[in-house]
């Protein structure tokens, strides 16, 4: 079965752009400046139209990144395809979070994230175990050694 590109475009809508340096953990404070409150009329207005241009182009659903609840609920309404949430609350019809923020995996996470595991903290844990045996000559031992 080849692709099409209807099949291929997976668009998303956020009320801005987001563009965040790795290195800032001021994500959250950038958002809440960025998303405070409810969006103007004319950027709820410029997203709804935006959300049916992107049906009407061929999307076979489109993803809702940081956009209030009932924004989302509205856009959801208003078109045919599934839309679905990442910090857009549970109106939308699928939910997506990034593996590693809901695993765990770093310190930090966007504020909408539910955190899953702790799987960070393990594997720093794994890491100053492993560190320490090999430093007390305990690994590698001759059962963790190639026979």
């Amino acid at each position: 079965m080849s692709a099409t590109t209807k099949d291929a475009l997976q668009p998303a809508l956020a009320i801005d752009p987001m563009v965040v340096d790795a290195a800032a953990r001021a994500f959250d404070d950038l958002a809440a400046k960025w998303f405070a409150g409810e969006p103007s009329a004319d950027k709820r207005a410029a997203l709804l139209e935006a959300a049916a241009a992107i049906e009407a182009a061929g999307a076979f659903s489109l993803v809702l990144e940081c956009i209030p609840s009932e924004l989302a609920r509205e856009v959801g309404e208003r078109i045919s395809i599934p839309t679905i949430g990442i910090g857009a609350g549970p109106h939308c019809d699928g939910q997506v979070l990034v593996m590693h923020d809901m695993l765990g995996l770093s310190d930090w996470a966007p504020s909408f994230v539910k955190q899953y595991a702790n799987l960070g903290a393990l594997a720093s844990q794994a890491a100053r175990n492993f560190a320490e045996e090999v430093a007390n000559s305990k690994f590698p031992d001759a059962r963790h050694s190639y026979r």
